[in-house]
């Protein structure tokens, strides 16, 4: 199952528990009930929030975990050594993108999907729009703009980048 979906399948009955939760200790008719919805909702609320936190992070490196570990020298030589891309434009772009992804460069690799392996950890992901910004940025500096819904993989990224001479 998709992250996103299990980290909506969790808000959603999060919130549902809270919301029973409440409707039940109303009717209890409880001393306190007040405070006793109050430590229900903070409690459920909290526990959602933890459970977000934490399952991206272990979801990020379960991706990985079997992976091998390959060199800088290794990834351009396995897959950009007959490409005629600049090694160092291309092992810069790569370096920056595990980077600003948080992820180990020696593991990714350029048939990794954005949205998939790079970056389905969480609802809202920071760190892709991150990268995303700080391509922009970079690309604003030599004139060029880029429609990011052509960009599916880390490979189109860095094809992409190195065709402007992209250096960072």
């Amino acid at each position: 199952m998709k992250p996103i979906i299990v980290q909506n399948i969790v808000i959603s009955v999060m919130a549902f528990l809270i919301i029973c939760g409440s409707f039940i200790i109303w009717n209890l008719n409880l001393e306190n009930t007040k405070t006793w919805l109050f430590l229900t909702i903070v409690g459920l609320g909290g526990l959602t929030g933890i459970f977000l936190i934490v399952y991206p992070k272990f979801k990020k490196r379960a991706i990985f975990a079997d992976r091998q570990y390959l060199t800088m020298d290794e990834i351009y030589s396995r897959y950009y050594l007959d490409s005629g891309l600049s090694k160092d434009v291309v092992l810069k772009l790569w370096g920056n993108v595990a980077e600003l992804l948080q992820l180990p460069k020696g593991k990714l690799r350029p048939t990794d999907k954005f949205g998939k392996e790079l970056g389905p950890y969480q609802v809202i992901d920071d760190d892709i729009n991150e990268l995303q910004a700080f391509t922009l940025r970079q690309l604003k500096e030599v004139g060029v703009s880029v429609d990011f819904s052509t960009i599916k993989t880390l490979d189109d990224y860095i094809r992409c980048l190195v065709r402007y001479s992209f250096r960072q």
